[in-house]
Protein backbone atom coordinates (compact mmCIF):
# COMPACT_ATOMS: atom_id res chain seq x y z
CA UNK A 1 0.00 0.00 0.00
CA UNK A 2 3.07 2.53 0.57
CA UNK A 3 3.74 2.56 -3.45
CA UNK A 4 -0.21 3.63 -3.98
CA UNK A 5 -0.69 7.12 -5.36
CA UNK A 6 -4.10 8.61 -5.32
CA UNK A 7 -5.24 11.49 -8.37
CA UNK A 8 -7.80 13.53 -6.96
CA UNK A 9 -8.91 14.90 -10.48
CA UNK A 10 -10.56 18.62 -10.24
CA UNK A 11 -13.06 19.49 -12.38
CA UNK A 12 -14.15 23.11 -10.93
CA UNK A 13 -12.29 24.69 -8.15
CA UNK A 14 -14.77 24.81 -4.81
CA UNK A 15 -14.73 27.18 -1.69
CA UNK A 16 -13.95 25.05 1.56
CA UNK A 17 -15.47 26.59 4.47
CA UNK A 18 -14.80 25.67 7.94
CA UNK A 19 -16.43 22.73 9.83
CA UNK A 20 -14.75 22.82 13.26
CA UNK A 21 -17.67 20.78 14.96
CA UNK A 22 -17.05 18.06 12.59
CA UNK A 23 -16.40 14.67 14.96
CA UNK A 24 -17.15 16.77 17.91
CA UNK A 25 -18.44 15.05 20.80
CA UNK A 26 -22.01 15.93 21.83
CA UNK A 27 -21.94 16.67 25.51
CA UNK A 28 -24.82 15.03 27.78
CA UNK A 29 -26.67 18.07 28.70
CA UNK A 30 -26.97 18.92 24.73
CA UNK A 31 -28.21 14.94 24.14
CA UNK A 32 -31.07 15.62 27.41
CA UNK A 33 -31.93 18.92 25.94
CA UNK A 34 -32.45 17.28 22.65
CA UNK A 35 -34.21 14.47 24.27
CA UNK A 36 -36.61 16.10 26.56
CA UNK A 37 -37.02 19.35 26.35
CA UNK A 38 -40.09 19.96 23.90
CA UNK A 39 -39.43 22.18 20.76
CA UNK A 40 -35.56 21.89 21.50
CA UNK A 41 -34.79 19.61 18.67
CA UNK A 42 -36.92 22.01 16.03
CA UNK A 43 -35.08 25.20 17.39
CA UNK A 44 -31.83 23.60 16.89
CA UNK A 45 -32.41 22.81 13.52
CA UNK A 46 -33.68 26.65 12.79
CA UNK A 47 -30.79 27.90 14.54
CA UNK A 48 -28.83 25.66 12.09
CA UNK A 49 -30.75 26.77 9.06
CA UNK A 50 -30.01 30.05 10.45
CA UNK A 51 -26.11 29.92 10.33
CA UNK A 52 -26.36 29.30 7.07
CA UNK A 53 -28.90 31.07 5.17
CA UNK A 54 -30.10 34.70 6.68
CA UNK A 55 -26.66 34.98 8.60
CA UNK A 56 -24.40 34.71 5.40
CA UNK A 57 -27.19 36.34 2.89
CA UNK A 58 -25.97 40.20 3.29
CA UNK A 59 -22.48 38.56 2.21
CA UNK A 60 -23.93 37.42 -0.99
CA UNK A 61 -25.50 40.74 -1.24
CA UNK A 62 -24.30 42.75 -4.99
CA UNK A 63 -23.06 46.15 -3.90
CA UNK A 64 -23.17 48.54 -6.75
CA UNK A 65 -20.31 50.61 -5.37
CA UNK A 66 -18.33 48.31 -4.75
CA UNK A 67 -15.11 48.22 -7.77
CA UNK A 68 -16.30 46.76 -11.44
CA UNK A 69 -12.92 45.14 -11.77
CA UNK A 70 -12.87 43.42 -8.21
CA UNK A 71 -16.66 42.00 -8.79
CA UNK A 72 -15.33 39.15 -10.62
CA UNK A 73 -13.80 37.90 -7.18
CA UNK A 74 -16.34 39.64 -4.73
CA UNK A 75 -19.58 41.44 -4.97
CA UNK A 76 -19.04 43.50 -1.84
CA UNK A 77 -16.35 44.58 0.35
CA UNK A 78 -18.18 41.76 3.32
CA UNK A 79 -18.31 39.19 0.45
CA UNK A 80 -14.12 40.25 -0.13
CA UNK A 81 -13.49 40.06 3.70
CA UNK A 82 -15.50 36.29 3.49
CA UNK A 83 -12.63 36.30 0.29
CA UNK A 84 -9.64 36.86 2.39
CA UNK A 85 -10.86 34.65 5.71
CA UNK A 86 -11.56 31.28 3.62
CA UNK A 87 -8.05 32.10 1.27
CA UNK A 88 -6.23 32.43 4.68
CA UNK A 89 -8.10 29.22 6.18
CA UNK A 90 -6.89 27.08 2.91
CA UNK A 91 -3.48 28.09 3.49
CA UNK A 92 -3.29 27.31 6.87
CA UNK A 93 -4.72 23.98 6.32
CA UNK A 94 -2.45 23.30 3.34
CA UNK A 95 0.81 23.98 5.70
CA UNK A 96 1.53 27.18 3.81
CA UNK A 97 2.15 25.47 0.21
CA UNK A 98 1.65 28.26 -1.86
CA UNK A 99 1.54 26.12 -5.59
CA UNK A 100 -1.27 23.76 -4.00
CA UNK A 101 -3.09 27.11 -2.93
CA UNK A 102 -3.09 28.55 -5.75
CA UNK A 103 -4.82 25.62 -7.31
CA UNK A 104 -7.66 25.41 -4.63
CA UNK A 105 -8.73 29.08 -4.83
CA UNK A 106 -12.07 29.36 -7.38
CA UNK A 107 -12.39 32.37 -9.60
CA UNK A 108 -15.57 33.64 -8.44
CA UNK A 109 -16.94 34.86 -5.01
CA UNK A 110 -17.74 33.25 -2.02
CA UNK A 111 -21.21 31.74 -2.11
CA UNK A 112 -21.54 32.18 -5.63
CA UNK A 113 -21.54 28.67 -5.73
CA UNK A 114 -22.85 26.36 -2.61
CA UNK A 115 -19.47 25.83 -0.55
CA UNK A 116 -18.52 22.41 0.55
CA UNK A 117 -17.70 22.16 4.61
CA UNK A 118 -14.51 21.26 4.89
CA UNK A 119 -13.94 17.21 6.57
CA UNK A 120 -10.27 17.35 5.74
CA UNK A 121 -10.23 17.99 2.32
CA UNK A 122 -7.04 20.27 2.32
CA UNK A 123 -5.30 18.21 4.70
CA UNK A 124 -5.77 15.26 2.14
CA UNK A 125 -4.83 16.58 -0.44
CA UNK A 126 -1.42 18.09 1.02
CA UNK A 127 -0.15 14.35 1.62
CA UNK A 128 3.03 13.18 0.02
CA UNK A 129 0.41 10.30 -1.83
CA UNK A 130 -2.12 12.28 -3.22
CA UNK A 131 -2.03 14.83 -6.14
CA UNK A 132 -4.17 17.28 -6.89
CA UNK A 133 -4.74 17.26 -11.02
CA UNK A 134 -6.64 20.34 -12.09
CA UNK A 135 -8.90 19.40 -15.66
CA UNK A 136 -11.82 17.15 -16.60
CA UNK A 137 -11.85 13.25 -17.03
CA UNK A 138 -12.69 13.19 -20.61
CA UNK A 139 -12.85 9.46 -21.54
CA UNK A 140 -11.84 6.53 -19.54
CA UNK A 141 -10.44 3.23 -21.15
CA UNK A 142 -10.21 0.16 -19.35
CA UNK A 143 -7.99 0.93 -16.49
CA UNK A 144 -7.16 4.55 -17.64
CA UNK A 145 -8.11 7.97 -16.88
CA UNK A 146 -7.88 10.40 -19.68
CA UNK A 147 -7.91 14.25 -18.78
CA UNK A 148 -8.72 16.82 -21.29
CA UNK A 149 -5.19 17.98 -21.53
CA UNK A 150 -4.23 14.76 -22.29
CA UNK A 151 -2.93 13.27 -19.22
CA UNK A 152 -3.11 9.71 -18.53
CA UNK A 153 -3.70 8.18 -15.01
CA UNK A 154 -3.88 4.40 -13.85
CA UNK A 155 -6.42 3.27 -11.69
CA UNK A 156 -7.78 0.67 -10.05
CA UNK A 157 -10.76 2.50 -8.47
CA UNK A 158 -12.74 5.58 -9.82
CA UNK A 159 -14.69 7.36 -7.56
CA UNK A 160 -17.20 9.77 -9.05
CA UNK A 161 -18.26 13.07 -7.27
CA UNK A 162 -20.34 14.34 -9.95
CA UNK A 163 -23.15 16.43 -8.43
CA UNK A 164 -26.70 15.58 -7.52
CA UNK A 165 -30.21 16.24 -9.88
CA UNK A 166 -32.69 14.57 -8.29
CA UNK A 167 -34.73 14.31 -11.86
CA UNK A 168 -31.78 13.86 -13.76
CA UNK A 169 -29.77 11.57 -11.80
CA UNK A 170 -25.89 10.59 -13.57
CA UNK A 171 -27.39 12.91 -16.78
CA UNK A 172 -24.05 14.33 -16.99
CA UNK A 173 -22.30 11.38 -18.79
CA UNK A 174 -23.77 7.92 -20.39
CA UNK A 175 -23.15 4.81 -18.98
CA UNK A 176 -23.76 1.55 -20.79
CA UNK A 177 -24.89 -1.87 -19.13
CA UNK A 178 -24.07 -5.26 -19.59
CA UNK A 179 -27.11 -5.17 -21.94
CA UNK A 180 -26.19 -2.32 -24.33
CA UNK A 181 -28.98 -0.29 -22.61
CA UNK A 182 -27.83 2.67 -21.28
CA UNK A 183 -28.65 4.21 -17.70
CA UNK A 184 -30.58 6.86 -19.27
CA UNK A 185 -32.82 4.31 -21.26
CA UNK A 186 -32.91 2.05 -18.28
CA UNK A 187 -34.05 4.72 -15.92
CA UNK A 188 -36.54 6.60 -18.52
CA UNK A 189 -36.63 10.33 -18.01
CA UNK A 190 -38.02 10.29 -14.12
CA UNK A 191 -37.67 6.63 -13.00
CA UNK A 192 -34.79 6.29 -11.48
CA UNK A 193 -34.27 3.48 -9.16
CA UNK A 194 -31.80 1.47 -7.70
CA UNK A 195 -31.32 -1.97 -5.04
CA UNK A 196 -31.09 0.23 -1.64
CA UNK A 197 -29.82 3.15 -3.43
CA UNK A 198 -26.87 1.58 -4.32
CA UNK A 199 -27.19 -1.02 -7.47
CA UNK A 200 -28.80 -1.18 -10.55
CA UNK A 201 -29.74 -4.55 -12.25
CA UNK A 202 -27.51 -4.36 -15.72
CA UNK A 203 -24.77 -2.59 -14.26
CA UNK A 204 -22.22 -4.69 -12.14
CA UNK A 205 -19.33 -2.58 -11.77
CA UNK A 206 -21.59 0.60 -11.28
CA UNK A 207 -22.07 1.45 -7.33
CA UNK A 208 -23.71 4.63 -6.11
CA UNK A 209 -23.62 7.23 -3.29
CA UNK A 210 -26.31 8.89 -2.23
CA UNK A 211 -28.28 7.51 -4.89
CA UNK A 212 -32.13 7.19 -5.67
CA UNK A 213 -34.58 6.00 -3.02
Amino acid sequence: LEDRHLPGIQGSRQWVIPSPNHGREISPAVRHLLAHVPFYRQWYRLWNFWRFGDRVHPALLIDPGYPEADRGLAVSEMNARHRRALERYALDELGGDQELHAKCIPDYPPYARRPLFDHGWYRAISRDDVELVEGRVVEVRDHTLITEDGREYQADVLALATGFQTLDLLGSFSLTGRSGRTLRETWGEEEARAYLGISVAGFPNLFILFGPN
